[in-house]
Formats: structure tokens, C-alpha cells, sequence
């Protein structure tokens, strides 16, 4: 579904590497064209006007991460200024909001 808002999504997930050509095969549905799996992690990018519906896209990788999966996926809204964090472990997800303008201040070099 195109709209004229911009979306950024990008993470990694730790798992057996059979969990996690599964989900990288979800991120190619959703053409997310910079996914790379190097031994048991797998690490993806995404920057584009086409919306990714969250709740379900983490729904979809839920059902095909182990016990001992790991990572950490996080989700920028540009319109609404908003981050979401969702954090993997022991293959379950927790979620808590990033404020950006602080995670921004935390980036800027004194001079």
C-alpha cells in the first residue's frame, strides 16, 4: 500500500539459520531490498514511502523465531516524529517508544 509518508525499519535478529531464511523471506515480500544473513544473524534496512503495517509484519517473524532467538528491530514514523523499539529475546518481543529528539541530542559532538 503506497502513501505519502516516509517509514525507516531496520534491525537484527539472532537465530538458527533455517528461523531465519523464513524471515527473510517475509522482509523480501515486503521488498526490503538490504537484508544480509551472515552465520546466525540476520540484519535488514529499510527507507522507503511504502507502509509497513508493524503489528503485523512482527505477527508474521513471531511464528518462526526459536526460544533462544534475539535482536532488536526498530521502526521510525517521520510524519509523526515517533520511534518504536522492539527488543527480541528468548523469542519474545517487548516494545517501549525511542524519543528521538533525545536519542538526536545524545548524537550531536561538543565542540
Amino acid at each position: 500500500m503506497a502513501i505519502d509518508k516516509t517509514y525507516k525499519i531496520y534491525g537484527f535478529i539472532e537465530d538458527n539459520s533455517k528461523n531465519l531464511k523464513q524471515i527473510k523471506e517475509i522482509l523480501e515480500l515486503l521488498s526490503v531490498e538490504e537484508i544480509e544473513i551472515i552465520n546466525n544473524r540476520l540484519d535488514f534496512f529499510y527507507w522507503d514511502n511504502i507502509y509497513i503495517d508493524l503489528p503485523e509484519f512482527l505477527s508474521a517473524i513471531t511464528k518462526h523465531l526459536s526460544p533462544q532467538a534475539k535482536g532488536q528491530i526498530d521502526y521510525i514514523d517521520y510524519e509523526e516524529w515517533k520511534m518504536l523499539r522492539t527488543e527480541i529475546k528468548n523469542g519474545q518481543m517487548k516494545q517501549y517508544p525511542i524519543y528521538i529528539d533525545k536519542a538526536l541530542e545524545n548524537c550531536i559532538l561538543e565542540h
